[in-house]
């Protein structure tokens, strides 16, 4: 991991220390943008998929 992102992980964790968060509820957080970012990775491979097949479609 680089220092930025680093820097941007204790940012995170400090604006959920200064929010009240429980270590339960970041982790629930936490689990919550790891789905979304799972998600947006699956939307990704597909649009990337259907250009593909659009590309090597025959006319």
């Amino acid at each position: 991991m680089d220092e930025q992102t680093k820097a941007f992980a204790n940012d995170i964790i400090e604006q959920c220390q200064k929010q009240g968060l429980s270590f339960q509820q970041m982790d629930a957080l936490l689990l919550n943008l790891s789905v979304k970012l799972q998600n947006a990775k699956k939307e990704l491979a597909k649009l990337a998929v259907e250009e593909t097949a659009v590309r090597l479609k025959p006319f």
